[in-house]
């Protein structure tokens, strides 16, 4: 037998996609460089289906910067000890992606672990923060101009057509027309009107409607944004977006939460269920609905909220939270009823930044579509 034989190949394909999809995707894609059929088979769909399958779990956050490097995109990642949070090595990692200005403004939403960015000049693209691939999206087709700052977007997944879904919501002489971006055919739609008020130029500093620039918060297959009558302008509601059936229902808020002054509130999802936090007076609540469209099933959550607090869900053993209070990291350890607040450090973050989404480290690509066309 020659010494040179290479036996990295002498395992069968089946064994080895077994044991790939068992490893970290940024591990996997690392193995492209190997050989030749092991690259064939990281980049398979088939491969990259199975592995999303069974790696389908929150590994990070994406956060920009504000002041210290101002637009700035960043992943947190977390190591070690998933049972407990508190014990993890927690790092931040600068994400330059190439073909692009690697000057961001905003995230507005993540699914699979493809994240819907916005850089400075407003324009969208589909990034992975693990693998670094990007695809740009085409402008929203809105009438009369393109990319305003009142536009809202929202990402998720058509699980009817197996399709990733771009929903954009846009001021347009009075109305909000919405409009479905698909992946597959890479094209804008116009599918109609929203029945709600959104938001307009002559009212974005009405914080009883939304924080402005609100990105869409996909659970249960639609979109949900914080939204108002058209006939009640002191209303607010929750307005959900379903991205199959391209139609528009409330979800019912916690009974009486909206019959009073309500300062900046904010949609969300913890550990799979809609949140909601609301400031009232001198205090800030989190609401959680433990069953989807049940009103009886929101919860107050005893915690306190600072004003510019933001919450999100990672995926641990234990019912934890993870917060950003003030440009500080807080973790939130849970219970039914209350919550125990425990600082966190991150290793080679900025002092100034903002909240972006969580994401889930998989192989899957923006361009995923082309990739499947060309074989």
């Amino acid at each position: 037998m020659s010494t040179g034989k290479n036996y990295i190949n002498l395992l069968p394909e089946e064994l080895l996609s077994e044991i790939f999809t068992r490893v970290p995707a940024k591990s996997v894609g690392r193995c492209k460089c190997v050989s030749k059929p092991w690259a064939s088979l990281i980049s398979d769909p088939k491969f990259i289906e199975a592995h999303l399958t069974k790696t389908k779990h929150i590994s990070g956050l994406t956060l920009i910067s504000t002041e210290t490097d101002p637009g700035i995109l960043y992943s947190v990642h977390f190591l070690n000890d998933k049972k407990n949070v508190v014990n993890c090595d927690v790092f931040a990692l600068k994400l330059n992606l190439k073909n692009c200005c690697n000057k961001w403004s905003k995230v507005w939403g993540s699914y699979d672990g493809l994240v819907l960015v916005q850089d400075i000049r407003r324009k969208k693209l589909l990034i992975n923060p693990t693998t670094l691939e990007s695809k740009q999206i085409p402008p929203v087709p809105c009438g009369y101009r393109l990319n305003s700052i009142f536009d809202l977007f929202g990402f998720g997944y058509d699980s009817s057509c197996d399709d990733y879904v771009v929903v954009a919501i846009c001021y347009e002489f009075g109305s909000f027309s919405t409009y479905v971006y698909m992946l597959k055919t890479n094209q804008w739609n116009k599918v109609g009107f929203s029945p709600y008020e959104h938001v307009s130029p002559y009212d974005h500093v009405n914080v009883q409607t939304r924080a402005p620039g609100a990105a869409g918060i996909f659970l249960e297959g639609s979109l949900h944004w914080l939204a108002k009558k058209f006939d009640d302008r002191n209303s607010c509601l929750i307005s959900a977006f379903n991205i199959a059936k391209k139609e528009f229902s409330q979800v019912p808020p916690p009974k009486g939460v909206f019959d009073y002054i309500t300062r900046c509130p904010r949609l969300g999802v913890l550990k799979g269920c809609l949140c909601l936090t609301t400031g009232v007076f001198n205090r800030n609540e989190l609401w959680v609905m433990r069953e989807y469209g049940v009103v009886e099933s929101w919860v107050k959550l005893s915690v306190f909220l600072t004003e510019d607090s933001s919450i999100v869900s990672l995926d641990f053993q234990e019912d934890g939270l993870f917060m950003l209070e003030g440009g500080r990291f807080v973790f939130l350890v849970s219970n039914a009823k209350e919550v125990i607040l425990q600082d966190m450090k991150v290793i080679g973050l900025p002092q100034d930044f903002r909240l972006g989404m969580t994401f889930v480290d998989t192989l899957v690509s923006p361009n995923y579509i082309d990739y499947k066309k060309s074989t």
